[in-house]
């Protein structure tokens, strides 16, 4: 869960405040004032009194760029600054000796490609090294009325060179193919995602999306990597093996099975639960249990001779409201 939202104090909080973004160090917070135009500004940690301090102008450098208005931004890291203006993306860096940001410049590079991350009204993301940028991308569609319109979607490119910024893509994530399914099957009138933002392991992202003329932030977790690597059990193997009296999901036994293994857990505490089984893009076959569990260890025994499933490696997912943990489940026909 979240705490309860405070709003910031009235040196961010002024002049139509957006667009806000923090430093990967977390001593830095951007935002956007429209402020006789749109410009960029940031506010620097103050240690001494708890609170961000006065907000101050980024420069003409940045605020001063050829195609005008400011719009959403990134920083891969503390020195690098990638945002967004009215059609063109720009990159700038900290001058340490001048105490300033660079000229911006257009980002990837120009004539040929400097529209690849441009991205109308929203925002983008880049992770450390600039190895990868998310962001919404428009593509061209019919609605189920057979009307062209502009899907959009968020995107992910990957860098391809170190020595230049070439990058391939864009590729589309798993759950805006879902949203697709889901709006052709009826389940909401419209569909939009973007403005999306990564956690610094780059395994969970928050972003806007717009279903039924209802806007709303959404959260989405990496289970999958790009290697076809499951990434929640890791994260989780790990997390498990710091933290005493913590939930546990138990390797299955058997695993290699057919047509029955165990599912053994314990809980610090009592709490509801809901155990299922999902393919290796996260798609829920079906769930196992769900209810309250009490404290201590319990086993679950599982057959799954009726889901008719194909030898191969799925995915048993345990999810309380507080944690999810993954093991993978590898059957054999």
């Amino acid at each position: 869960g979240w705490s309860q939202m405070k709003k910031l104090n009235g040196n961010v909080n002024q002049h139509l405040v957006d667009h806000a973004f923090i430093s990967p160090s977390g001593k830095k917070l951007f935002f956007i004032w429209y402020y006789g135009g749109y410009r960029m500004f940031y506010s620097d940690w103050d240690s001494t009194k708890n609170d961000w301090g006065v907000a101050k102008d980024c420069g003409p450098n940045i605020n001063y760029t050829e195609d005008g208005a400011i719009s959403g931004g990134t920083m891969p890291d503390d020195t690098t600054l990638l945002f967004l203006g009215s059609n063109l993306t720009y990159i700038s860096h900290w001058d340490k000796t001048a105490q300033s940001w660079t000229k911006a410049h257009r980002f990837p590079g120009y004539p040929d490609d400097y529209e690849y991350f441009a991205s109308d009204w929203s925002s983008l993301h880049a992770t450390p090294g600039l190895k990868k940028i998310y962001l919404m991308g428009g593509r061209p569609d019919k609605d189920k009325d057979g009307h062209y319109y502009v899907n959009c979607d968020i995107v992910v490119c990957y860098k391809t060179s170190q020595e230049h910024d070439i990058y391939n893509g864009p590729y589309l994530l798993h759950f805006c193919l879902d949203a697709d399914t889901l709006y052709w099957n009826g389940n909401y009138t419209d569909r939009f995602e973007g403005n999306p933002v990564l956690t610094p392991d780059g395994k969970t992202m928050y972003f806007f999306a717009h279903y039924n003329g209802i806007g709303n932030i959404y959260e989405t977790h990496m289970i999958v990597d790009e290697n076809g690597d499951s990434v929640l059990t890791d994260v989780k193997e790990k997390k498990n093996a710091l933290i005493p009296n913590e939930i546990k999901l138990f390797p299955l036994y058997p695993n290699p099975f057919n047509p029955e293994t165990v599912i053994t857990y314990q809980l610090p505490n009592e709490t509801d639960l809901e155990i299922s089984i999902n393919d290796l893009l996260g798609r829920r076959i079906d769930v196992l249990y769900s209810g309250k569990q009490t404290t201590g260890r319990h086993e679950l025994q599982v057959n799954i001779d009726k889901y008719n499933l194909s030898s191969g490696v799925y995915l048993i997912l345990l999810k309380t409201h507080s944690e999810s943990l993954l093991q993978k489940a590898l059957v054999i026909k």
